[in-house]
């Protein structure tokens, strides 16, 4: 294999954990599983979640609404990539993708430590996936 395809390789594997990341995150957010960031702890995704500033009002979805979609979007994007490398086309979309994730990165960690007072495990997963994609795709392009 060569360091291309590791790298897209990579790429597919941050997705997809950013996708289980998405979908717990969802799923705690909605009770539908217990979170592991407990209320009143450094993590606490609870004090996350009740943040008013966390929907995005013209959809009228909370952020942990969004997060699932726009990670199988990314993930789906990213194993086209990894059928057809030579696509720049589809890089570049696949950058562009990511970066609308990443430039929401500051406002949401805003939010998180001086608003809420604690971190949301899944989101800060999320983010760290972001930025280390945005990372390797530019190392790509």
């Amino acid at each position: 294999m060569d360091r291309a395809t590791a790298m897209l390789w990579a790429i597919v594997i941050l997705y997809a954990v950013g996708l289980a990341s998405a979908f717990l995150g969802y799923a705690s957010y909605k009770k539908l599983a217990k979170g592991y960031c407990e209320a009143g702890s450094l993590f606490s995704c609870e004090a996350v979640y009740l943040l008013p500033d966390k929907y995005v009002k013209p959809l009228g979805l909370h952020f942990s609404e969004l997060a699932p979609p726009y990670f199988a979007a990314l993930l789906a994007m990213g194993v086209m990539l990894l059928m057809s490398p030579g696509s720049t086309g589809l890089l570049h979309a696949l950058a562009l993708l990511n970066l609308v994730g990443v430039a929401f990165i500051p406002y949401l960690v805003f939010l998180e430590v001086k608003v809420a007072g604690a971190l949301c495990l899944y989101c800060t997963i999320m983010h760290a996936v972001l930025i280390a994609n945005q990372v390797l795709i530019l190392k790509q392009a």
